[in-house]
C-alpha cells in the first residue's frame, strides 16, 4: 500500500478580484471581547483549509489572519484567550473582511473601529456572520440589500436596517461584496459559498470533506459554481481533474493525466508523488520507481518516497532493491511501524531477517 501525500434573492457569483493580478485572498478575521467562538473559528477553518487546497504555483488561495482594535488578548465563551495578529493600524491589505457576531457593541461604539471598516469595505469583500450585520448596518452597507442574521435578531436588524430586506430561514444570501449569514454554524456556510464561487465547487467540496461537514447548497447555487478553479490556468484545471480521477481510484485516468501536465513541463513533488502513487495502483512498478525517483531527486530527504519505491521493488520480487529502499525510508524518518508490519505490498520481503532487523529501529 503506498503512502499518499493528499485534501431565493438574487445573487452573484462573480469572484474576487484582486489588484496587481494576485492570486492570494488575503482575510481578515474580526476579533473582539465578546466574540462567539464558531462565528470566527468556523470561518477560519474553511477559509485556512481552503487556501491549501486551492494553492497554485505556490500560491495559498486564501491568507488568513485575526484583526482586532487593540494588540490586547481577547476572551471569546468566556474561556477561550485569543491574541490577534493585527491590529486596525497594523494589518495588511483585506481582500475579505469577515464580522462575526457577538457583543458587537464593542465594534459599534468605537469611533475608530467603523472608520476602520468604512475604508475597508471600498476595496474589499465583507462577509458578516450571526449580529455582526449590525455592524454593516449601522454604516449603511446593508442598504437595498437582501440579507439576513441570527434568527433571534431578525426583527432588530430590520429595525436597524429600514432600506434592506431582511430574510428569515436563509443559511447565507450573497449581494456581491457584501454576505450576511445567519448565526453561529452559518458563517461555515457562508465561507464555503464563497470558496465555491471563488476557487470552484471541487475546492469547496474537498475543503468541507476535511472538515467532515455536511454542506448542501441550494440548487440553484449549485448550478451556477463552476466545478474547476476558475483563477488557475489550463495546466492547473488539468491537475484538477487528474486529481479528481485520483480521489476516486480511477488510476488509468489520473495516471494519464499527471503525465500530459510532466509532458508540459509543470513538475512539482506533489505531481510526481501522486503519479507514482496511481503507476503503482495501476501495476505499473517500473514507471511508479522512476517516477519515485525524480522526485527522490526534488527532495532528497522525503521518506515516504523511498518508502513507496521499496514496495515497487517488493512487488517486483526485487528483494535486495526494496530492502535498500526500506532502510533509507527509515534513516530518513519513516516511523509507521504499523504499516511495515501490515503492508501487502511488502509480503515478498516480510520473512526475510534483514526486513526484521529494520522493524526493530522503529518505536
Amino acid at each position: 500500500m503506498f503512502v499518499s501525500c493528499l485534501a431565493a434573492a438574487a445573487v452573484s457569483l462573480s469572484t474576487t478580484k484582486l489588484a496587481n493580478g494576485e492570486y492570494t485572498i488575503n482575510v481578515g478575521i474580526v476579533v473582539y471581547e465578546g466574540v462567539e467562538l464558531l462565528d470566527f473559528a468556523g470561518p477560519g477553518e474553511v477559509f485556512s483549509i481552503a487556501g491549501r487546497v486551492s494553492q497554485s504555483k505556490g500560491q495559498l488561495g486564501y491568507n488568513v489572519f485575526t484583526v482586532a482594535i487593540t494588540p490586547e488578548p481577547i476572551t471569546s465563551q468566556q474561556f477561550l484567550t485569543v491574541v490577534p495578529e493585527y491590529t486596525i493600524d497594523t494589518a495588511p491589505r483585506v481582500d475579505l473582511l469577515v464580522i462575526p457576531g457577538g457583543s458587537t457593541s464593542a465594534l459599534r461604539n468605537n469611533t475608530s473601529f467603523m472608520d476602520w471598516v468604512r475604508a475597508q469595505q471600498q476595496q474589499a469583500e465583507m462577509m458578516t456572520v450571526c449580529t455582526g450585520a449590525f455592524v454593516a448596518s449601522d454604516l449603511g452597507l446593508l442598504d437595498d440589500k437582501v440579507v439576513t442574521t441570527w434568527y433571534g435578531a431578525i426583527d432588530r436588524l430590520a429595525a436597524s436596517a429600514p432600506n434592506a430586506t431582511v430574510i428569515h430561514g436563509r443559511r447565507f444570501i450573497d449581494n456581491g461584496n457584501v454576505i450576511t449569514t445567519a448565526g453561529v454554524s452559518a458563517g461555515i456556510d457562508g465561507a464555503l459559498h464563497h470558496v465555491a464561487r471563488t476557487y470552484g465547487r471541487v475546492v469547496a467540496d474537498q475543503t468541507a470533506e476535511y472538515m467532515e461537514y455536511a454542506w448542501s447548497p441550494e440548487p440553484y447555487l449549485s448550478s451556477e459554481y463552476r466545478l474547476l478553479n476558475p483563477r488557475v490556468d489550463d495546466n492547473g484545471r488539468a491537475m484538477q481533474r487528474a486529481d479528481i480521477d485520483y480521489a476516486t481510484g480511477e488510476w488509468h485516468q489520473a495516471v494519464d493525466g499527471y503525465s500530459a501536465l510532466l509532458d508540459t513541463d509543470v513538475e512539482s513533488a506533489s505531481l510526481l508523488q501522486r503519479l507514482g502513487h496511481a503507476m503503482m495502483s495501476e501495476g505499473q512498478y517500473k514507471d511508479s520507481i522512476a517516477i519515485h525517483e525524480r522526485l527522490v531527486k526534488l527532495d532528497p530527504d522525503n521518506s515516504t518516497a523511498h518508502y513507496n519505491i521499496a514496495c515497487a521493488h517488493a512487488k517486483l520480487g526485487e528483494i535486495n532493491k526494496a530492502l535498500l529502499s526500506l532502510e533509507q525510508a527509515i534513516n530518513l524518518g519513516f516511523i509507521r511501524a504499523d504499516l511495515l508490519r501490515s503492508d501487502p505490498d511488502l509480503d515478498p520481503i516480510r520473512n526475510d531477517e534483514r526486513f526484521k532487523a529494520l522493524i526493530t529501529k522503529l518505536p
